[in-house]
């Protein structure tokens, strides 16, 4: 009799035990997390990428769930932001169903990411409060601008593409600007031979130094670098013209620098009589920055003040009759900037066969083409 009484209170201890334990077993939750977006993002930049999702909570359970809170694994390279409202408490056999943002940290490459997520709540039985946890993985995928358009050309379009795209802001920053230093004004811009290579060559060099950038970072670098090379050009060509360029109004020291040092023009050893504007003329030839014909005005320089040198002087002048070296020339300049010389015209272009009073003739000579060419000295000296 002994026996059964133990027997029966062992079993009645055991069914107490698994009832207490069932009493105690954690809600029975579902979670899942899914991009609102399944066929992925496009984006030019993956750390600037907002990624939508929608989440639905499920309780399946007789006990109600409190103090929600959603939490991304940190080695995912994901952050969350934008989370869902949860409830307070979430009844009985309840759905909740939200909404939340994935961005991607700084680094992410372009492809399918399975990031973990975890939605931890808590829960109660009688007194005693639990905390549980349950993990749900989200995929999302992150894709480069027009990979979809690509995806119909043949294998390997895409990557030549993506190589390709600052070609297009860099050719009509570089054509819009390089008009404009050309004097043609605002047009629209063509695709033309003239303006291929250098778009290419900036293309290129912006993939290779702004490629691991956003791709918009990229084709604003393009189109700055295609606007800055021929800038560049047109204020080197405006620092050329204001330095060396021959104007009317320049009197004879200046207009001796520039013929004598400019690296753009003949030295006036020629004397040339051509056909320009319908009319003949006759002069030193010399020319602009941009290579423009100029007839120049010959000139005398004679000795002044108590260092002057004669000897030297007439040596110098008498040089200019050929070629002469820059040496020879900085030195001939240097005289006249010393003051120990003067320099005044010894014969002006002419028109025909009256002198021109201008100290130069550009303007006037549209199609300039040469009849006569003689060796005259372009400084003559006098005593």
């Amino acid at each position: 009799m002994r026996l059964w009484r133990g027997l029966a209170a062992a079993v009645l201890l055991s069914l107490a035990a698994i009832a207490a334990a069932e009493d105690i077993a954690a809600p029975a939750v579902t979670v899942q997390a899914v991009p609102r977006r399944p066929g992925g993002i496009e984006t030019d930049d993956p750390a600037t990428s907002k990624i939508p999702m929608a989440l639905v909570v499920v309780n399946g359970s007789a006990r109600e769930v409190t103090n929600f809170a959603l939490v991304v694994d940190p080695a995912s390279g994901f952050t969350a932001g934008a989370l869902p409202r949860f409830p307070a408490k979430l009844a009985p056999f309840a759905t909740f169903l939200g909404s939340f943002e994935l961005a991607p940290r700084k680094g992410v490459a372009y492809s399918r990411h399975d990031v973990v997520l975890a939605l931890q709540y808590r829960w109660r039985v009688e007194n005693t409060e639990f905390s549980s946890a349950q993990p749900v993985i989200a995929s999302v995928e992150l894709k480069r601008l027009f990979e979809e358009e690509a995806k119909s050309l043949p294998g390997g379009t895409a990557s030549l593409f993506y190589l390709l795209l600052p070609l297009f802001p860099a050719f009509f920053a570089y054509q819009i600007v390089d008009r404009l230093r050309r004097g043609e004004g605002v047009q629209v811009p063509v695709f033309g031979s003239d303006y291929l290579l250098p778009a290419f060559c900036i293309g290129l060099l912006v993939n290779y130094f702004f490629s691991a950038r956003s791709r918009t970072t990229v084709l604003l670098a393009a189109a700055a670098i295609g606007a800055a090379w021929p800038a560049l050009r047109w204020a080197w060509e405006a620092f050329q013209d204001w330095r060396w360029a021959f104007r009317t109004t320049d009197k004879e020291k200046p207009y001796l620098r520039k013929a004598l040092l400019s690296p753009w023009t003949p030295h006036g050893h020629l004397w040339v009589t051509a056909k320009g504007g319908g009319e003949t003329w006759s002069g030193a030839l010399l020319a602009q920055p941009d290579g423009s014909p100029v007839l120049g005005a010959r000139l005398q320089v004679s000795p002044a003040g108590a260092n002057a040198n004669a000897a030297v002087l007439q040596a110098l002048a008498e040089a200019t009759k050929g070629p002469t070296t820059r040496a020879q020339r900085r030195r001939l300049y240097d005289e006249v900037a010393n003051g120990n010389a003067t320099v005044t015209r010894v014969e002006n272009v002419n028109r025909g066969a009256a002198a021109h009073p201008d100290i130069i003739v550009a303007e006037e000579l549209v199609g300039f083409a040469r009849q006569k060419v003689e060796r005259k000295p372009f400084v003559q000296y006098t005593p």
